[in-house]
């Protein structure tokens, strides 16, 4: 970064290449210090044989013709390794990481650490050379380090417990310069040597019993979920799953254990192993475009609601996730869009987008048991924890519509930004948050008043968002942005955008916050985040 005078906030990501890029670790530190997310590519040692090979050619060609012959042979073992590449690692070009401002004008040299900063990690190093994380909001190179991490208000202080930051090794000092080695060979130097210092930073920073994780991931069924989070501030990027044309929307399985994604155009719906992130099913859906997903809470059923574009398809299959067939159609009558069950089970609230109203489903039977009106276009609906309240975002009313669950009643409406599209309900605390499409925002709703406590500009066209299992991070996907905002629960504030696929529409998240997935509707595939250290 110094020698191509790029500031790290310039870049939209990380990319990590050699084999100890696979190491969480890793990618936590860095993404840390720089403030960026991290990429890792999906063969992440061929670059650490052709860099080798790229170096011994420069050496070579400075120290004479003795050695030519077997720098050439090194060569063209790298350059046939290369060859070897599967295809699929050119097919995962995104999301593509660039930088988003070029060479600064100047004297052509990188500025050197401010003196304040300097001073600053001098006096706070601690007795072990390692030292505090700046705060992970901050962007100038001259801002105080945060010893504990956000500085949260005190009406939220109690909410959740500190995460400290992670601690880094010291930067080591700048190396003379050694005659004999051009541009390219001192570029794979310096790759070699910031692997190394990471490689060193692990080996002070970790405890004595660590080990690192296997390679690979097993295919069994996954075991029961482990203790949850903490989430990360900065998510990194995993490698994004290939799922199929028009993925609109994506759904977790309560226990974890399978993705569920609504390919429009192609009428399926392809199901994603998340223990190995690959398609291992796709279930036919004849009655048309299959739109959004929900899961009953048991996991024993899939409610795919479904409609065309000329409205004249709008309709409801149930799946056996057991069997992953169609097992019952409930007609509809309109365009429905999110659905969700109750916390009980007992039923299914879908929200009829074209003739304002919730449909009422008795999951046991499957018939429409009621009708609730409410504000025009409903398009999401989120229940809070004990079931007693449902909460719809109303796209064209500009509104959200609190229903009283056991009467069916509609008890009040919040006003919100412009064209509300998506809600979500905070797990344990009375927040409810939406995104306004058309207003770029998300409005944060205090559920014990029905109240906006406070908007917070995201990115462009959010079009969903979701609540981590510890309700310490929301993810907002934006349509218009290409990207996802992460927003800190304690404070309001977005810590990151993540760099997705085009067109992304939707965010699942595991039972046990490891990871997240983002339907991207136009690139065919999954963005994958990495929530957890």
């Amino acid at each position: 970064l110094a020698s191509a005078q790029v500031e790290p906030a310039q870049l939209s990501a990380v990319l990590l290449v050699g084999g100890s890029s696979r190491i969480p670790l890793v990618a936590r530190m860095v993404s840390a210090e720089l403030g960026r997310p991290t990429v890792v590519d999906t063969h992440p040692k061929y670059a650490v044989a052709l860099g080798a090979a790229a170096l011994a050619d420069e050496v070579a060609a400075s120290t004479g013709p003795a050695k030519s012959a077997a720098t050439a042979e090194a060569v063209a073992q790298a350059n046939d390794l290369a060859g070897s590449i599967p295809a699929q690692r050119v097919a995962h070009q995104e999301p593509t990481i660039t930088s988003m401002g070029g060479p600064r004008s100047g004297s052509g040299t990188a500025p050197a650490r401010t003196p304040a900063l300097a001073q600053a990690r001098t006096e706070q190093s601690t007795p072990s050379g390692r030292i505090p994380v700046p705060h992970r909001g901050e962007t100038g190179s001259d801002a105080p380090l945060a010893q504990s991490g956000t500085q949260v208000p005190a009406d939220r202080a109690e909410r959740f417990p500190a995460v400290a930051d992670p601690a880094l090794p010291r930067p080591p000092g700048r190396t003379r310069a050694v005659p004999g080695l051009g541009r390219r060979g001192w570029l794979v130097v310096a790759s070699v040597v910031v692997i190394a210092i990471v490689a060193i930073g692990l080996a002070a920073g970790m405890p004595h019993d660590w080990t690192p994780p296997q390679s690979g991931r097993s295919a069994q069924p996954a075991p029961p979920a482990p203790a949850i989070g903490p989430e990360v501030a900065i998510p990194a990027l995993g490698t994004p799953i290939r799922v199929g044309k028009t993925p609109g929307f994506v759904a977790v399985s309560p226990n974890g254990r399978h993705a569920y994604v609504t390919n429009r155009d192609a009428q399926l719906v392809t199901v994603v192993d998340t223990a190995i992130n690959q398609v291992t099913a796709t279930i036919p859906i004849p009655a048309g475009p299959p739109q959004f997903l929900a899961f009953a809470p048991d996991g024993s059923k899939l409610y795919v609601t479904i409609y065309n574009d000329q409205q004249t398809i709008h309709t409801i299959d149930v799946i056996d996730t057991a069997s992953n067939t169609v097992v019952a159609t409930i007609p509809q009558p309109a365009r429905p869009f999110l659905p969700a069950v109750t916390p009980d089970g007992k039923r299914l609230f879908v929200p009829n987008h074209d003739i304002a109203a919730v449909s009422v489903i008795d999951t046991e039977t499957s018939q429409v048991i009621a009708q609730i009106k409410v504000a025009p276009n409903p398009h999401w609906v989120a229940f809070s924890p004990d079931g007693r309240r449902a909460y719809t975002a109303n796209h064209e009313s500009n509104v959200v519509s609190v229903i009283d669950v056991p009467s069916l009643t509609v008890i009040g409406t919040v006003p919100v930004g412009t064209s509300p599209h998506s809600i979500a309900v905070h797990p344990t605390l009375p927040v409810a948050a939406n995104v306004n499409y058309d207003a770029g925002t998300v409005s944060v709703i205090d559920t014990s008043t029905d109240q906006v406590t406070a908007t917070i500009r995201v990115g462009d066209n959010p079009q969903d968002i979701i609540w981590a299992p510890d309700g310490r991070f929301a993810y907002v996907v934006n349509e218009g942005s290409n990207n996802v905002s992460v927003i800190d629960a304690r404070t309001d504030d977005v810590t990151a955008t993540i760099p997705t696929g085009t067109s992304p529409t939707s965010v699942a998240v595991l039972p046990n916050g490891r990871q997240a997935y983002i339907s991207n509707l136009s690139s065919g595939t999954l963005t994958v985040l990495e929530l957890t250290g």
